[in-house]
């Protein structure tokens, strides 16, 4: 039987049988496995439940095989930092990395594993959702201009803080991460240092620390 092990926004193991259910109500992110429901976290990018309709994605399981489908959500489902379609059921294993919305993060395990194994794992999970945020960041101060684009690094900033300060994950993405927040700092707090020089300094150093993720997140540990 195997479990759902959350990453983010709590580390919760929850076992389940044949599905799990996975949405919103109000700012909570809710799991209902095999219809019993548990409270996990907040993730206001999940879709919301409403009027007792499937918001956001399910999982289940099928002749020994462990699916995901997105359920048409607003800001889609990730396997391994991958967009998947809507409505189409994708298979998946326990070294796939699931990504409900931007922050929500679980791995589908057939049974406990060691603690430093958990760690380690975690590390990479954490490391592919900050990837979609990262490139969730540079689109927005592309498309909407810097001071959106700093709202959705402050967002980031306060989601992965406890992983990058201290450090906690490879150096060189805190390394990355540390040169992208200094630019961040003095674009928040001097709106006159807004030029476009300094703004293409932080667009630059987000595209270093995407790229230093995309590296990070190649490795799948073997289960």
């Amino acid at each position: 039987m195997p479990y759902i092990e959350f990453v983010s926004p709590s580390k919760l193991s929850i076992r389940f049988r044949s599905t799990a259910k996975i949405y919103r109500q109000g700012y909570d992110v809710f799991v209902e496995a095999d219809g019993i429901p548990y409270r996990i976290g907040v993730d206001l990018t999940v879709s919301r439940r409403v009027g007792g309709r499937d918001a956001h994605a399910v999982i289940s399981v099928e002749s020994g095989k462990v699916y995901v489908m997105d359920l048409g959500s607003t800001n889609g489902t990730h396997v391994n930092s991958a967009k998947i379609e809507p409505y189409k059921r994708v298979e998946i294993s326990p070294s796939d990395t699931i990504t409900i919305g931007y922050f929500t993060t679980i791995r589908i395990v057939p049974e406990f594993i060691k603690e430093e194994t958990r760690e380690e794992r975690g590390s990479i999970d954490i490391a592919t959702t900050m990837l979609l945020n990262i490139r969730k960041c540079l689109t927005t101060l592309l498309r909407e201009g810097i001071q959106r684009g700093l709202e959705e690094f402050e967002a980031f900033w306060n989601a992965y803080k406890e992983w990058l300060e201290p450090c906690k994950l490879h150096q060189g993405i805190c390394e990355a991460y540390n040169n992208a927040y200094l630019t961040y700092q003095t674009l928040k707090i001097d709106k006159y240092a807004r030029t476009q020089q300094n703004i293409k300094s932080f667009e630059e150093a987000l595209a270093i620390l995407e790229k230093t993720l995309e590296k990070a997140t190649h490795y799948r540990i073997k289960t």
